[in-house]
């Protein structure tokens, strides 16, 4: 059974890039493109991980990540900011909240896959 991760970001290259990364893998990219529809498709499709813009437009990825935190059936779902924001006290915030990993816009695909792999690697499936 595959593992899914939904890549929740405003721009649909982001997506595209990460799943050239994961090639060869038995790995579902879903995508997002804002972050109503982001929190829409959790609770539709159970992705094992969640990739998450911060600036995207009707809510932004702070918004999401804390209302995913907050309920019990979505807070253990591992969490990775993909932003080009670097600001510190967003990294801080976002680690505060719970995220696994914050990553700085642009990236390299297959460093990125490389991470996602092994953040899923000792995570249990969400898929029901």
């Amino acid at each position: 059974m595959s593992q899914k991760i939904l890549v929740v970001d405003d721009d649909p290259a982001v997506a595209n890039m990460i799943s050239l990364g994961l090639l060869g893998g038995d790995y579902e990219v879903l995508a997002a493109a804002n972050g109503r529809e982001g929190l829409e498709r959790v609770v539709a499709d159970h992705p094992d991980l969640v990739v998450l813009d911060v600036h995207m437009p009707e809510m932004d990825g702070f918004e999401v990540l804390r209302r995913l935190k907050s309920k019990p059936t979505t807070a253990s779902i591992p969490l990775v900011m993909l932003t080009a924001q670097e600001e510190y006290s967003d990294v801080v915030r976002s680690q505060q909240q719970g995220v696994n990993f914050y990553c700085i816009k642009p990236f390299l695909p297959n460093e990125l896959a490389t991470l996602l792999k092994r953040i899923l690697k000792f995570q249990p499936s969400q898929t029901h």
